[in-house]
């Protein structure tokens, strides 16, 4: 794990069950899934970052995958068994940025889901086929829980948070799209809502939390 100039506030369970995370975006494990590699720049300003180095799906319990479906959704989770812990997380830094209910200045480690989802004019195609240098947008939560407490990063295009720009930048001996860059457009909603008990979504403010991600596919 890389060293991070504040000490890091492990706020992560394993096992995040964020509700709507997984309608769509997840589904189970397929053969026709698209294995990936997940690499994050991890600049000093960026508030999604890794925990060190690249994520390879398959490998200490990381699941990474364009699924095989008509849209070809990012899914990405860091402990895809609950059951056991392969040390994985993310990292997000919101840099002193207010109303969060989270320790002020220190970076949290979480447990994440990370799934998108499809739907609408914005984002219709699948991911899996685009050509070089096309985009497509997603929404696209990245979900965890602590405790009784189910939160989300909601790049969803509402009340002015962004979505995720999805680019193809590489292409194979056929020319398939097998990399791709992911981008925020705009800012994050952080919401939070109980896990038992009723269900209600306290949302906590819209917060700039750029990063950019590479995907690259595994032959």
């Amino acid at each position: 794990m890389k060293r991070l100039a504040t000490t890091l506030f492990v706020v992560a369970t394993i096992g995040v069950g964020v509700q709507d995370l997984q309608v769509q975006a997840a589904g189970k494990p397929d053969s026709s899934d698209l294995l990936l590699v997940v690499t994050l720049r991890d600049a000093g300003t960026d508030g999604v970052q890794s925990d060190g180095g690249s994520y390879t799906s398959g490998q200490m319990n990381v699941r990474a995958v364009l699924v095989g479906n008509d849209a070809g959704n990012f899914v990405f989770d860091t402990n895809d068994n609950a059951r056991k812990d392969g040390g994985r997380r993310l990292v997000l830094d919101f840099h002193g940025q207010t109303g969060t209910p989270f320790p002020a200045n220190v970076p949290i480690l979480i447990d994440t889901f990370f799934g998108t989802l499809s739907g609408g004019s914005a984002d219709d195609g699948n991911l899996r086929t685009l050509a070089l240098g096309q985009s497509l947008t997603r929404r696209g939560p990245i979900g965890w829980s602590v405790g009784t407490t189910a939160y989300a990063l909601r790049w969803h295009g509402q009340n002015g948070a962004g979505l995720l720009r999805f680019t193809c930048v590489g292409v194979d001996a056929i020319g398939g799209c097998n990399q791709w860059t992911v981008d925020p457009t705009g800012k994050a909603q952080l919401d939070s809502t109980p896990t038992k008990g009723a269900a209600t979504q306290t949302i906590w403010g819209y917060y700039d939390m750029p990063f950019h991600m590479t995907l690259v596919a595994i032959p």
